[in-house]
């Protein structure tokens, strides 16, 4: 079900003993509301989670680079998992899902975040603050051909690589560091997170290993490998997830190229708007042998299946679908509504 207060989007989600309300609005952080039980107690399970040091106060704050905010509410059970997918630029799903002694609740974000929990309310409700880590990209018109104008965020001016971790190693002859550990290298608006990096300096190469996540205004990519060009913003994840802004589309792909600005090649890949919070399969998703793609343009796929829960419908050797959320002339992308089924 969905309404709207004070001008801002409200989606709910009811269960016989839970209640979910997400609220957001442009420029403001995203809150999400659960109505549990006065008394419960809150585990933050999310990596790198910084619980509550005083007895007021937030039950705990952090930030996450991972896709998700994992909370346990021992004491609060709810009778059945459920799921919802939120028009949000920075939430995409939240779901509950029961365990022995309580729930678990996740929070699955589209980019880098900073959030804060707080203490269940006299009522029993837990209010959990979401902010992006991330300048968005924003829409300040439409061409004359219909399509969305993109406006990118101005550039910061910092061209240094900052790298952050729990061991670095730094070897002048090659001029190259070796980042283990939590490693998180920034530089302007794009961060990379991962298990270890190696940072050519001279070339401005990073590869990354373990946990891989890119992060800009127009993409989150999440990874087993990347081989990247910290300069043109080129190069290559493995075993890629990502999410395109503000396109809405979910990508995952044996393979993503970047070709530099907003341009992309997939190997063996699979598209979707709808990313069903991990509980099924989309509705619908795009395959393709080859896709390139130019975000707020056109995608190309080449040997082309299209599925309906993951079935395949029918075959196209070549085929072309917009790369943006406003519909054009021709073959029409279903428009996904939202359930908690």
């Amino acid at each position: 079900m969905s309404a709207f207060a004070l001008g801002l989007p409200l989606v709910l989600l009811a269960a016989p003993a839970a209640e979910v309300r997400v609220l957001s609005g442009p420029g403001a952080a995203t809150t999400v509301t659960v109505a549990a039980e006065p008394g419960i107690t809150i585990a933050d399970r999310t990596p790198g989670a910084k619980p509550a040091g005083a007895p007021s106060g937030p039950a705990s704050t952090g930030e996450t680079f991972t896709g998700d905010i994992t909370l346990f509410l021992s004491g609060f059970t709810v009778p059945r998992p459920a799921a919802i997918e939120v028009a949000d630029p920075v939430v995409s799903t939240v779901r509950l899902f029961p365990e022995p002694g309580g729930t678990t609740v996740t929070v699955f974000v589209r980019q880098p975040v900073t959030y804060s929990v707080s203490r269940p309310s006299a009522l029993g409700e837990v209010r959990i603050e979401v902010r992006t880590k991330t300048r968005p990209l924003t829409v300040v018109g439409v061409t004359p051909r219909g399509r969305p104008r993109i406006k990118k965020p101005t550039p910061t001016g910092e061209n240094e690589v900052a790298v952050d971790a729990e061991s670095l190693a730094y070897d002048q002859a090659s001029n190259t560091l070796t980042a283990r550990g939590g490693v998180t290298l920034t530089r302007g608006d794009t961060t990379l997170t991962a298990d270890e990096v190696v940072f050519d300096r001279t070339n401005q190469i990073a590869e990354a290993r373990g946990h891989v996540v890119l992060s800009d205004p127009e993409t989150t990519t999440q990874g087993d490998f990347a081989h990247l060009n910290m300069d043109d913003e080129s190069g290559w994840i493995e075993n890629a997830d990502a999410d395109m802004h503000p396109s809405d589309y979910f990508l995952r792909a044996g393979r993503l190229d970047k070709k530099g600005g907003p341009q992309y090649s997939v190997a063996n890949g699979v598209f979707t708007t709808c990313q069903c919070g991990g509980l099924e399969v989309p509705s619908w998703s795009i395959a393709g042998r080859r896709t390139d793609i130019t975000l707020q343009g056109k995608g190309i796929v080449r040997h082309m299946t299209f599925r309906v829960k993951d079935v395949p419908v029918f075959y196209f050797p070549y085929f072309v679908f917009p790369a943006n959320t406003q519909r054009e002339s021709g073959f029409l992308i279903p428009r996904i509504g939202y359930s908690n089924r």
